[in-house]
């Protein structure tokens, strides 16, 4: 399997909150964009759905179309992402769904 290495900035960033669990605990789905930089050069707009823990941790999933180059081709393409917010920074990975 191809990993590709590099950064991203969020550009924007919006979440709503569709059910309070009480003690903190919330579902929320956040969307916003990022621009790419490293092996994938380009912009990208996401949408996650988030589970919150009352400690304010998190587990999210998304979709994000992802508009630049990778490898040298150009184009646009669809990743899945999968991961887990400690209150502070995310960690997660990344899967190019198939056209």
């Amino acid at each position: 399997m191809a990993k590709a290495k590099g950064s991203f900035q969020i550009t924007s960033f919006n979440e709503d909150t569709y059910e309070d669990r009480g003690g903190g605990a919330k579902l929320t789905h956040a969307w916003g964009d990022q621009a790419f930089s490293g092996d994938i050069e380009g912009e990208g707009a996401v949408h996650w759905l988030m589970s919150y823990r009352s400690d304010g941790s998190a587990r999210y999933v998304g979709l994000q179309r992802i508009k630049g180059e990778i490898g040298g081709r150009k184009g646009s393409f669809i990743i899945e992402a999968a991961g887990d917010f400690d209150g502070a920074a995310s960690r997660g990975s990344w899967s190019i769904i198939p056209a």
